[in-house]
């Protein structure tokens, strides 16, 4: 396997766990659990940056 499709394939899992964390913080904020919803969002975007970080970096390969 290429170090191309490793890069995406880690790029498209950051992106499925920050669309994960992105419904269970909404679900957090709907049961009014603020502090849950402020760790989950936390989490969503540090996926995002992941998997920008991982996509940028199998463009450059």
């Amino acid at each position: 396997m290429s170090a191309y499709t490793l890069y995406m394939l880690t790029a498209l899992g950051d992106g499925a766990f920050a669309l994960g964390a992105w419904v269970n913080m909404t679900a957090a904020l709907r049961d009014g659990n603020s502090l849950r919803a402020l760790g989950w969002s936390a989490m969503a975007i540090g996926s995002v940056i992941l998997a920008f970080a991982f996509s940028a970096r199998a463009l450059r390969i």
